[in-house]
């Protein structure tokens, strides 16, 4: 396994004497800065055996300083702050305009609450976008840290799915694991979680199971470009559709 400090990379999942091999040495965890292999490699294997029993929970890692100083009261008033800062008002007129994107109420967010290290849990799909949130991050003074939501390349078939149930039947198709996404922020010691564009369900995962606070940049919506909101505009194909038909599969 290798883990190179101060830029992205993939890492290969390696099987030790007492874990069962891997079917694929081709686990994406993709970290950015100031990353040691060695904690790479206690993740790289068994969060989803929190899955196989109800009463079993993977081990939290320790909450950050940073968000262990604000209270909710803090939090709510901060982001109602943002939400006056996001508008500015049009001169001659009681009218008011928007000014900021998600992506700016989220570094003014950040910023406000005083947190430095910014956690991505992101889609295997978004990896050029995860990047180029990383830079604008990075630009803007925080130090992020992201992890690809095939870390770990636990195959389906573990999870009790048939090979009917994958995307490509008949070949190697690594579950996500949002798990282990949120115990890797966890223990690189996270101030605020971003998810970018994790599954439905797999974004439930890893809210629970993250020590830090969490925000959502990306919805994934396959068909939309990642605007689900555009299924409820208007009287569209998709919206009439889901409303005279029952949804089958």
């Amino acid at each position: 396994m290798t883990i190179r400090s101060g830029a992205a990379v993939t890492t290969a999942a390696k099987s030790t004497s007492n874990q069962k091999c891997l079917p694929n040495p081709a686990s994406l965890i993709k970290l950015t800065t100031g990353t040691s292999s060695s904690l790479a490699a206690r993740l790289t294997f068994g969060f989803f055996t929190s899955l196989q029993s109800a009463s079993a929970s993977p081990p939290l890692g320790k909450a950050c300083s940073a968000t262990e100083k604000h209270t909710h009261k803090e939090s709510a008033s901060m982001a109602a702050r943002v939400e006056g800062l996001c508008y500015q008002p049009v001169p001659g007129s009681d009218a008011v305009n928007a000014r900021w994107t998600r992506v700016e109420d989220t570094i003014a967010f950040a910023k406000l609450m005083g947190y430095r290290k910014i956690g991505m849990a992101t889609c295997i799909g978004l990896l050029d976008e995860a990047e180029r949130l990383a830079a604008i991050l990075r630009a803007q003074g925080f130090e992020p840290q992201s992890v690809c939501c095939k870390a770990g390349s636990i195959d389906k078939l573990e999870l009790g799915l048939e090979e009917r149930d994958k995307v490509r039947p008949g070949t190697f198709e690594p579950a996500c694991n949002p798990i282990a996404q949120a115990e890797i922020c966890n223990r690189l010691g996270t101030d605020m979680n971003i998810i970018v564009g994790l599954c439905v369900g797999h974004d439930m995962l890893f809210n629970k199971y993250s020590k830090a606070p969490v925000t959502t940049l990306i919805v994934k919506d396959r068909v939309t470009g990642h605007n689900p909101i555009a299924v409820l505009y208007g009287q569209n194909f998709y919206y009439k559709r889901l409303q005279k038909q029952e949804m089958k599969f």
